[in-house]
């Protein structure tokens, strides 16, 4: 056995070797857990604090100028994400949905500010996405605050949009019987009802008008609409 004694001794010694390089690997890999995970929380904390202190304020603006403060909604479960949702209705014919969220690159040591879009149905061009990168280390607010206000403008000039698109506004178009022009409901600045049917007006002036001699106008407004095919 003498004879392999040093052979054995240099094969511990590649054993030991590898040994140790393991121990510096797993030490090295804890290290990095460590740092990985006080950036995590950071980039949570960061996260939440943009959401309160800059984003939903200006979230809250934009929807009390619309007088739709109800639809500006949170999930509790996600601190990081704003939802706003406004309903298909008459005056705006889609379904639409904004958010307003952050995230973080693979390595967390950028914050992503992502906003999201979507209208249906869709018949007008429009930015779906966006995003923003901020450095975890070197956050600026005024540029998060920017960009986000930059952002909500740029949401606010799409979804009036949608109020002269003519794709949308195929159900808001009606007979003026007076002036005799085809226009929007949106456009008029009157109403009535004759014979259980509403009437609109350009002006006040021609509901008066109608008013003083309906059977005058009805005909303008009973000729033959175009059916779908032929619009």
């Amino acid at each position: 056995m003498d004879e392999f004694q040093g052979f054995v001794g240099r094969l511990q010694s590649e054993i030991e070797a590898s040994e140790q390089r393991i121990q510096k690997l797993r030490k090295e890999k804890i290290q990095d857990f460590e740092l990985l995970k006080t950036r995590h929380e950071k980039s949570n904390r960061e996260s939440q604090r943009i959401i309160e202190e800059i984003i939903l304020p200006r979230m809250q603006q934009l929807v009390s100028v619309f007088g739709k403060t109800e639809f500006l909604e949170r999930d509790s479960r996600d601190l990081t994400t704003l939802v706003l949702e406004f309903p298909h209705t008459a005056r705006f014919p889609a379904r639409t949905t904004l958010r307003m969220s952050l995230a973080h690159d693979q390595e967390i040591k950028k914050l992503l500010v992502h906003y999201d879009l979507e209208i249906l149905p869709i018949f007008i061009q429009y930015n779906k996405h966006a995003q923003l990168e901020v450095p975890l280390d070197s956050i600026d607010d005024q540029t998060i605050a920017s960009w986000v206000e930059d952002r909500l403008l740029e949401f606010t000039k799409t979804y009036l949009e949608l109020e002269f698109a003519d794709q949308y506004q195929k159900a808001n178009v009606v007979t003026e019987p007076v002036a005799g022009l085809r226009v929007s409901k949106l456009i008029c600045d009157a109403d009535c009802e004759y014979q259980g049917h509403r009437y609109y007006f350009l002006t006040k002036e021609n509901k008066e008008q109608f008013l003083e001699n309906p059977s005058q106008f009805v005909l303008t407004e009973t000729v033959k609409e175009p059916t779908s095919d032929e619009k």
